[in-house]
Formats: structure tokens, sequence, C-alpha cells
């Protein structure tokens, strides 16, 4: 079973989230399965490559020579799509708040270079294609006589996001404009990729189940919600996994060898608490809970959540520590909960994984309120650290944390259940040593491997190929 996977990001060679943590650990997962997979992306200028040959290749009416480069992502091939002028920028998608206005061109060329290579060296049995900016190749596959078949399966990271273009991108497909319609790529008079991607696709996978549901629903679906509901019999939800080696508290490059803990021994957690108390000069009392956050400071996170509930949660014990950017007002509303409790609120406006790893290990409370979360990565390393989350019932974290048991969990996305339901989980953790033990234990023993996230895509995969 040769596997193709066409992404814009795959870690550690490129990310901006959990596509990209998608894309670099699930190709090796499948490949401990049997199959035979390898990784499709932009040559950024970040990622060392050796040259190994080139295409001419158009858009429209503009014509490209694009360089092919390979390298290696934890044994898995990775074919490197090279042309300078759309890769080699300051970052993947966008500078400041703003999008690239060149990334249809940019993730276009993507595309077509994705399936010229595989005509040119040996075509996969299948492409595994990943939100919009691939979302061509499903659409070249089923539409483009030149173009061998060959099933496609599309996963939606976060359906928020669409890649919508003027009309005029669609000219740049080289395709007829007897698809550019209601039906099947044109929204209100623009080009939609994330669409195109949702319409061409053979078979299309959420990233858990409850997101998959969700996304079916007008609340949730984009104004995507009826095509999601048309292809319903296509759809799957497959919860994503994590690396447990990387995200392992007795295997931590990130924390200290006296940092380091197990289940069955959690003084290097404690130590780890104390250090990050003083680091960040917080108040001191190591009997008071540390709640910490690692997050994309965007509206989609709960952060207008959590400043609006920010004056009530101080009147709990306990200490905060917030690491994450986005957007500006955000970023600076969480600066002024931070100028008005000094010795208890923390924000570091950065993007750091080594302090991302000593929050999520170091803290007793994870703060996961997002309004809307398609599978959410951070409470799963949180149960790996025996930090207990708190959530907001949606998507994948509805998936992973069951309120009471291993985390605590809200339902109505409002101030008072936000508050409500860090007052159960502040008093558990202190008044309740014998119950919090046997919650953060419980956490820890759960497996969020990639093994049973692989073993579903392989399956997926297989059946597709036999219809």
């Amino acid at each position: 079973m040769k596997v193709w996977f066409v992404t814009p990001e795959a870690v550690p060679l490129a990310k901006t989230g959990g596509l990209g943590d998608v894309c670099g650990a699930l190709p090796s997962a499948l490949e401990k399965l049997g199959a035979n997979v390898s990784v499709v992306m932009p040559w950024y200028s970040s990622i060392d490559g050796k040259k190994i040959d080139s295409l001419s290749l158009s858009l429209g009416s503009e014509n490209f020579t694009v360089i092919m480069g390979k390298t290696q992502l934890s044994g898995v091939d990775v074919h490197l799509v090279g042309y300078p002028p759309y890769y080699h920028r300051q970052e993947l998608y966008g500078e400041g708040n703003s999008a690239y206005p060149d990334n249809d061109r940019r993730f276009m060329l993507l595309s077509r270079a994705a399936i010229a290579w595989g005509m040119k060296t040996g075509m996969p049995d299948l492409f595994h294609c990943h939100d919009w900016f691939t979302a061509m190749v499903p659409m070249y596959l089923n539409t483009d006589s030149t173009v061998p078949h060959r099933p496609s399966v599309f996963t939606v990271h976060n359906l928020q996001y669409q890649g919508v273009f003027p009309a005029s991108s669609y000219g740049l497909t080289g395709l007829s404009w007897d698809r550019f319609n209601p039906a099947e790529v044109e929204y209100y008079g623009q080009l939609n990729l994330m669409k195109t991607g949702l319409v061409y696709a053979d078979k299309i996978t959420t990233v858990s189940p409850t997101y998959s549901r969700e996304i079916q629903t007008s609340k949730f679906g984009e104004g995507l919600e009826n095509i999601l509901r048309r292809r319903s019999s296509n759809l799957e939800g497959i919860l994503n996994g994590i690396d447990d080696e990387i995200w392992n508290p007795q295997k931590d490059v990130y924390l200290e060898k006296s940092e380091k803990f197990s289940r069955s021994d959690l003084s290097g957690k404690k130590k780890l608490k104390e250090t990050l108390l003083e680091t960040y000069s917080l108040e001191s009392d190591e009997e008071e809970p540390l709640i910490g956050m690692v997050s994309r400071l965007a509206g989609q996170k709960g952060i207008d959540l959590l400043l609006e509930s920010s004056d009530e949660l101080m009147k709990l014990p306990g200490n905060w520590l917030i690491l994450g950017t986005g957007e500006k007002r955000l970023e600076a509303g969480l600066k002024k909960w931070e100028e008005k409790y000094p010795e208890r609120v923390r924000v570091i406006l950065d993007f750091n994984e080594k302090i991302a790893h000593r929050i999520v290990a170091g803290s007793d409370i994870y703060c996961m309120p997002s309004r809307f979360e398609p599978c959410g990565l951070n409470q799963m390393y949180s149960f790996q650290y025996g930090t207990v989350p708190v959530v907001h019932s949606t998507g994948g974290l509805a998936d992973t944390v069951e309120d009471g048991e291993t985390g605590f969990v809200f339902d109505t996305y409002l101030s008072d259940n936000l508050i409500e339901c860090f007052k159960r989980a502040i008093n558990t953790c202190r008044e309740e040593p014998e119950g919090w033990n046997g919650m953060v234990k419980l956490g820890m023993e759960k497996d969020f491997s990639w093994k049973n996230s692989a073993a579903k895509y392989y399956d997926l995969y297989r059946r597709l190929l036999e219809e």
C-alpha cells in the first residue's frame, strides 16, 4: 500500500499547529503497520534537503520550474517541492495577522507538483491530503483527463480556515469553468478550496468523532454543513494521536533529571512546579494549584471566555501560567490580567517548545476552554504528565476527557459554567487528595499513542482501495 501525504507542514520540518504534529507522526506509525508512506510538502528555507530533479509546471498562463528535493522524517521519505519565490518566506502562511495574498498560487503549485511528481516517478496507490492547502489534488485526480485516477482521503483539521479566493483564482487550475458552480467549487462568487476538497475527495476524515458530527450542523459547519451532510456516508472522525516518546515525563528532553517523573513517583513533578513558581515569580505556596495553559491566542481557544471570567477566577485559590501568541487584542487582554494580579498570573507571549513542555508537565490543572476544538492535543499531553484538564465539551475534548474521572468538563459555553468548573477542579485538588491522585494516575494510564489512530487510517485506506 503506497500512500503519499500531501501537506503544508510536518514536525519537525515545519509547524504552526496540530496539522504539523499529525503529518510528522502519523506516516511513521502507518509504516509500522506495513504501509509504504511518503510525504510531499513545500521546500521551505528552513528545511535541509538534497536536490534530485526538476519539474516544468503551469498555473493558468504562468509557467514554473520547480526543484524537487528529498529528505527524511523518522525514516519516511519526504519529497520537497522547491520554488523559492513562494516558499522562502519568514512564515508559512502569512505575517502579522495577514495571510500572504498569493497563497492560492503557492498551494495550487504544491498540488500540481505532487501529482506531476507521482506521474514522473510512479503514482502512489492513494493520496492523503490535509486541509484546504492540498484540496486541488482530489479535484485534479477526479476531473483532469491527463492525470491517472487514484483515490484520495481529505482530512479536515480545522474547518474554520477554508482558503477562499477571488473567482479569478480558479483560472489558475487549468480546468473547465463548467465546474465553477455552487454544487462544486464556487462559494458566493468566490473559489473555496476547502469546499473543493470536500466535494472531490473519495473519503473525508476529521480529527475526532465528535467534530465529524458537529461540522454537519449550522453551529459548527462554517457555511459548509450542507455539503458535509450530503457526503456524510463518506465522512469519518478519527481521533488524533500524540508522540508519546516526545511527550513523556520520564524521557522529556526539556525536563531536568531531577524533574522527570512517572505514575509511581510524582516527586519530579512537584520539583518542577516549585521551579516554575520561582522562575516566574508567582506566589510560592506549593499547596495551591498551578493552572497552566499553552495556546494559540485566538477566539477559537476560549481566551475571550477566560478574560471575561478572570476576576471571578481570581477569587479562587491558585496561580496561572499562560504561554502563547496570537491576536493582539487577546495578547493585550491577558497582559492586563497579569498587570492586575502580578503575584498570581504570568503571561508569556512567545512560541517556545521548551517552556510549553515545562508548563504542561509542572502544572496541576490544564486550562482548555475552547469554543470549538476539532481534536486538541494539549489535553492529551496533559494526561501524560498527570496534569488534570478543565475543558469545554466540544470536538476532541468531549471525546477524550471524562468529567469527574480524568478531568473537569463544562457543557454550555458561558462564563458562569467555566468558573463553576474551575471551582470543582480546585476544590478537588485542595480538599480531596486521594480522589485527585486517582484522577491524575487514571489520566496517566490512558493510551493516546498514534498506534490506535494509525490502525483506523490503515483500515480506511484498505477499504477505499477495495471499492
